[in-house]
């Protein structure tokens, strides 16, 4: 089974989406720890 180019362009375009929206909410939630007292 060949898997189409496009396919897994756009899967690795979504896993790098992914990672940004981790690192973003992740630097968030570090934001938000060192808000606190």
């Amino acid at each position: 089974m060949k898997v189409g180019q496009g396919t897994l362009v756009g899967f690795v375009q979504y896993l790098f989406t992914l990672e940004e929206e981790i690192a973003a909410l992740r630097f968030m939630c570090m934001k938000f720890s060192l808000s606190l007292p």
